[in-house]
């Protein structure tokens, strides 16, 4: 059998994420070697399934690389390679998504393999369509396919085994738990360990609501452990002495990573955020009760069957470092109360907002799966287009109706792809002139990339396979190129084909359109029970029969906006979701992706101004949800109620103002106006769309 390197020099939770591959590589009876941060040693070093650890010393190396001790740096990097290039591995599977490893893939040149790594001329190339699709998730985060242990899996081409994550532990980690428990006649049956920290404040619950489950703890007789780094140490002190815990004992800073992982094996439960010591208790066979806002559980979660993930709505999400935008705690929704019901067994009160996930394997598949009631909480189309990229076998999921309709209009783009790729191939090779096709190529890539659902995964999964090609001679680039729209045309029928019935399309707030009479926007937002009406710019003209219009919302819509397919619906659902804000606008683009406006801010003349004009569509700050003091109404989405009790205030300021006047009035009597970075429209003149675009409004 093969001997095989697998990298992934990450943090301490990554790491034990990729135990379920080396798990299966053993299995299929290779040789498996791994390569670690020192950070993360010590969590995979008595693992059975790894014939060969080899830690890189990130730190020493990068201080060896400064500019004066460069020469040193290339000597370590060298004497740290030695080994690896001796081994001769028949396989390279680089986990890591960081310039490191791509850089040490190619420098081990071997010729299997998968992951990123750097080719010959300094081009990131990705390796393998499990590397796409791992690559891709940032970009479409809602639409994950598959937990990060089955994706590290199936990378390294072995297949899921319905088993966790592993932690082995030595014999002097068990005896000091064993110690801990009997110095404090702490009994195993009622023992929870709660860790309350995390390295990110996003990921972890306040102080009050942490301090609240203490004290719920100790009242319900169970002896609780506190587990965290040193640092953590005066924080959690901190906590114990606000609950008035006597019992309790803080454990951080006192015990290692595999004494506190003994402690959690001896438990009948431990509660974190997404933390590693969430991995760490489902790797040793204890019960993860988690919780969840900013991050993902479908990617990150406990790996475990059993384990259970609360889920918050959060406005951060995938956006966990740094402070919240909005000055809250992104899990303080999630009630102590709900845990310790769910805890003891019992049936938690639902609150609104949060989702109870039960963390099970499929039997088929041997993929891990969330499921909220019954339902996976895996979209179905993101599983059936992992099925086709596997060839795993099918399992039941029925397309939703928003789904289906993004997945036909995106197998119409891919034929325009492939139509003007075409083009571009024949004419290039007879010589003649290619400029219109180039434009028009560019066209059909750009709404690709605005589609929204599981469009916006597909549509990043082939912009990285594209930006991976090797070649940068044009036929063969374009051939390439074909041949990805090819095949992922070939996924998205087959998704379609291999999922059950569509579901039943769900009932929707009415919307009325508000637009000019010549922007055929309508038919590109795909909406159901759309209202149609024209709109001059005149905001008392609406007023005067908002009320007898049958719908919930107003979307103003300026006659240059063209608005992505799905950005009313992801307008509509933070609405529905978020009932203290008054309305939401969008992102406005130009036709090179920059951004022309993300809503309004006030200067210190009390001018507005368009909000991070120039920055990339996705700079880390235009992708976050944030209050804004105003936005234009070129895609602006209030709520009728709210439009109506601010117009009979009083007139709205005429002219250029008029939008400034009726945010401030609206933000003062109606509510909050968000950003909403995930509803995007390209804003140019009608004159413009009909010269450039021809018929890019109809999708």
């Amino acid at each position: 059998m093969a001997k095989i390197l697998v990298m992934l020099p990450n943090n301490p939770g990554d790491v034990l994420m990729a135990t379920p591959a080396l798990r299966s590589l053993k299995a299929d009876g290779h040789t498996v070697h791994f390569l670690v941060d020192e950070e993360s040693a010590l969590l995979v070093r008595h693992n059975a399934n790894i014939d060969c650890l080899h830690v890189l010393p990130r730190r020493k190396l990068k201080e060896k690389l400064s500019e004066e001790n460069f020469r040193h740096g290339i000597l370590g990097l060298k004497e740290f390679l030695a080994p690896l290039f001796h081994e001769r591995f028949d396989k390279v599977v680089n986990l890591f998504q960081g310039d490191s490893t791509a850089y040490l893939a190619s420098l081990l040149d071997c010729s299997d393999t998968v992951g990123g790594r750097y080719t010959r001329k300094g081009k990131l190339e990705l390796v393998g369509d499990m590397t796409a699709l791992l690559y891709a998730i940032p970009f479409a985060r809602r639409q994950v396919p598959a937990h990060a242990c089955d994706l590290y899996t199936l990378m390294c081409g072995t297949r899921p085994d319905g088993k966790g994550v592993e932690l082995s532990l030595p014999n002097e980690a068990y005896a000091f738990a064993e110690q801990l428990l009997s110095e404090r006649s702490f009994s195993r049956d009622r023992l929870v360990v709660f860790h309350p920290c995390a390295a990110h404040r996003k990921k972890e619950w306040p102080a009050a609501a942490a301090v609240d489950f203490l004290k719920r703890l100790e009242q319900a007789g169970y002896d609780v452990i506190l587990t965290g780094s040193a640092k953590e140490q005066a924080r959690v002190e901190k906590l114990r002495n606000e609950a008035g815990s006597q019992r309790s004992v803080n454990l951080c800073g006192t015990a290692s990573f595999l004494e506190s992982a003994a402690v959690m094996n001896a438990a009948v439960a431990v509660v974190s955020g997404d933390t590693v010591a969430m991995h760490m208790a489902a790797a040793v066979g204890g019960r993860a009760i988690a919780l969840f806002a900013p991050t993902s559980p479908l990617e990150t979660g406990p790996y475990a069957a059993g384990s259970v993930v609360f889920v918050s709505s959060c406005l951060c999400f995938g956006d966990y470092a740094g402070p919240c935008s909005f000055d809250k705690y992104c899990t303080q929704h999630i009630g102590p109360d709900q845990v310790l019901a769910c805890l003891q067994g019992g049936k938690e009160k639902p609150l609104s907002g949060i989702r109870r996930l039960d963390a099970q394997f499929d039997p088929t598949t041997g993929l891990m799966d969330y499921q909220t009631d019954g339902y996976s909480a895996y979209a179905s189309s993101g599983r059936a287009f992992l099925r086709f990229l596997t060839g795993t076998p099918a399992s039941g999921h029925s397309l939703s109706a928003d789904e289906d309709i993004t997945l036909e209009r995106f197998s119409r783009l891919l034929s325009d792809n492939s139509q003007s790729l075409n083009m571009m191939k024949r004419l290039q090779a007879s010589g003649k002139e290619i400029t219109d096709w180039l434009k028009t190529n560019r066209d059909v890539e750009r709404r690709l990339n605005l589609c929204t659902g599981p469009g916006a995964l597909l549509a990043a999964f082939l912009r990285l396979k594209n930006n991976a090609i090797g070649s940068e001679a044009f036929q063969d680039l374009v051939e390439a190129m074909l041949d990805n729209v090819r095949n992922l045309s070939m996924a998205v029928e087959a998704v379609r084909g291999l999922s059950l019935p569509v579901a039943a399309p769900a009932v929707k707030p009415k919307v009325a359109l508000l637009t000019s009479p010549e922007n055929s926007a309508g038919k590109a937002l795909d909406y159901q029970g759309l209202l149609i009406l024209p709109f001059s710019g005149s905001l008392p003209g609406i007023f005067s029969q908002a009320e007898s219009l049958p719908v919930e919302y107003l979307f103003f819509l300026s006659d240059k906006a063209l608005p992505a397919p799905g950005c009313l619906n992801e307008m509509v659902r933070i609405l529905s979701m978020y009932p203290d804000f008054s309305a939401v606008c969008v992102k406005g683009l130009n036709l090179d992706d920059i951004v022309i406006q993300a809503g309004w801010e006030r200067g210190a003349d009390r001018r507005y101004s368009a909000r991070l004009a120039g920055k990339g569509r996705f700079d880390s700050e235009v992708s976050r949800y944030a209050f804004i003091p105003a936005a234009p109404l070129e895609g602006f989405l209030v709520r009728k109620r709210a439009f109506i009790s601010v117009m009979q205030i009083g007139p709205i300021t005429s002219g250029p103002e008029a939008a400034g006047d009726f945010c401030e009035k609206l933000m003062m009597h109606a509510g909050p106006i968000l950003y909403c970075p995930e509803a995007e429209v390209y804003l140019i003149s009608l004159n413009d769309r009909k010269a450039q675009i021809g018929s890019f409004s109809i999708s």
